[in-house]
């Protein structure tokens, strides 16, 4: 497929690239945190016509819910969650409660994790010495860490794209499956680029900035940058240097202040602005204007 054209001086960011492979090859990236592949393979999913009645228990973190025996419901969703510290062991969890809801006649007891909220106790723990809070939370687009005291006071959103972060989620959610659950429900995974203000000024994260640049040079290969996003020469996006150098290669967070966008990283001036994208209501906005 053709590299995008530019339309009236900005990004034609509705080119469909969903069939090409990344540049790692096969549509794997490695942007200098680790591999990741660029498209999942489609999988068949379960039959759900023997599943009619849904139940969505918020009970204690990792107890069970008699209410949920009682009415023996076909699925219960969110059983458990982890938030903040608690949930993070088996101690925390009753996994007996599992047994007495498929005693009951409950065929799916799922539990999960409230993906992206993450508080400040939470790191530095055993499994990752290295990494603090502000290693692994996301970032507005000054660089400065993002907390949302309007939510919960030293509630961080911790970063999807960071592997320690999604480490410590798997963590989390290995231990519930060795316990017995039956599926898992991730609540708020949007959420790391909702802003303090609720505005998407999150997510500018360095391992954020990683993956774009690895998806810029995906979706627009080959291309003149400089000349597409108004790129300058000592912060150009480059094919042939690892998409995670923000120093070596193309750092966004430095290109919205040299452009004076970094209080407003959607300004309609910023032809990155629709190809960062926005998300809203926990999806994308309509209109696709994320993919």
């Amino acid at each position: 497929m053709e590299a995008a054209p530019s339309v009236d001086g900005a990004t034609d960011v509705s080119t469909d690239r969903s069939t090409d492979a990344g540049p790692g090859g096969a549509g794997v990236v490695d942007v200098g945190l680790g591999p990741w592949t660029m498209m999942v393979d489609g999988a068949a999913p379960m039959p759900l016509d023997d599943i009619t009645v849904y139940a969505f228990s918020q009970s204690g973190d990792g107890q069970g819910d008699p209410q949920v025996v009682a009415l023996a419901p076909d699925m219960t969703m969110r059983q458990w969650q982890r938030w903040d510290t608690s949930g993070r062991t088996a101690g925390d969890l009753d996994f007996g409660a599992i047994a007495d809801a498929h005693a009951a006649g409950v065929k799916v007891f799922m539990g999960g994790t409230t993906a992206t909220a993450l508080f400040s106790d939470e790191f530095p723990n055993a499994q990752f010495p290295a990494s603090h809070v502000d290693d692994v939370a996301t970032r507005d687009a000054t660089g400065a860490p993002v907390i949302h005291p309007k939510i919960l006071p030293d509630l961080h959103r911790g970063s999807l794209a960071n592997p320690d972060f999604r480490a410590y989620l798997l963590q989390l959610c290995e231990l519930q499956i060795d316990g017995g659950v039956d599926g898992l429900y991730f609540d708020e995974i949007n959420q790391d680029y909702q802003g303090a203000n609720f505005d998407g000024n999150e997510g500018f994260d360095a391992a954020h900035l990683a993956d774009f640049n690895a998806y810029l040079l995906w979706r627009f290969p080959g291309v003149d940058y400089a000349a597409m996003f108004g790129m300058t020469p000592d912060n150009l996006l480059k094919a042939g240097v690892p998409a995670g150098d923000l120093t070596a290669n193309f750092n966004y967070q430095k290109y919205l202040a040299a452009h004076g966008w970094a209080a407003t990283p959607f300004a309609a001036a910023n032809p990155l602005a629709r190809v960062w994208g926005q998300t809203d209501g926990g999806g994308p906005r309509p209109g696709c204007r994320t993919s």
